[in-house]
């Protein structure tokens, strides 16, 4: 989906960029919450999932 297509149909609100500093990928809410953070769960999502376990663990 691009952002005209978007904004067109009204689902703009649902475009959101991925908060991994390294990834800056924009992606497109599908999930039927509307709570979905990462591009990629398995990549980026993973990622950051598990330096968090890392922090709280060397702790």
């Amino acid at each position: 989906m691009s952002a005209p297509t978007a904004t067109v149909n009204g689902t703009w609100h649902r475009l959101r960029m991925c908060p991994d500093p390294d990834c800056q990928w924009v992606l497109y809410d599908n999930s039927r919450p509307g709570r979905a953070t990462w591009c990629s769960p398995q990549l980026c999502g993973n990622r950051a999932k598990t330096q968090a376990y890392r922090r709280r663990r060397s702790t």
